[in-house]
């Protein structure tokens, strides 16, 4: 399994965040379903999942369900969240493999030799890109990394 390697400039994603994901999708669907996101500039789905390390190497993970926009005036119940300009990891993942294959693609950062997943201080964040309209059986996986520098 090789990514695509490709640089994202940042970009605001207008949606719903919680603790977890089937809420979070199921609340950002309801309510995108009765409010529009304004000024939508694209038709997929984004979401983030950040992942925050505590003590005792216990996790907690967070994720934001929405869509991309510009548009600042949103209903209120909407939140914003900037995806941060960077290079990433971009896998192909298929729905009905997608616990295997987001494995995959973690193992393929943590055993690559020329680049690393990057790391907010105790916390680290993947994106996953939805098409529902065109191909809903697949979707891309986006790993934020940078290269490791030798000496």
């Amino acid at each position: 399994m090789n990514p695509i390697i490709t640089i994202e400039k940042e970009f605001p994603v207008i949606g719903i965040t919680g603790k977890s994901r089937k809420e979070v999708w199921a609340s950002f669907t309801n309510l995108y379903d009765t409010f529009q996101v304004k000024g939508q500039t694209e038709p997929f789905f984004y979401e983030i999942k950040v992942t925050i390390q505590g003590k005792d190497s216990a996790t907690q993970d967070k994720y934001h369900v929405g869509v991309k926009s510009h548009y600042e005036n949103q209903n209120v119940n909407y939140q914003k969240k900037e995806v941060p300009g960077f290079t990433y990891a971009k896998f192909i993942i298929h729905i009905n493999q997608e616990e295997k294959e987001k494995k995959e693609a973690l193992e393929w950062i943590t055993s690559n030799l020329k680049y690393k997943q990057v790391q907010f201080g105790k916390s680290s964040y993947v994106i996953s890109k939805y098409d529902l309209y065109q191909d809903p059986t697949i979707f891309e996986f986006w790993i934020p990394i940078m290269e490791i520098k030798t000496c």
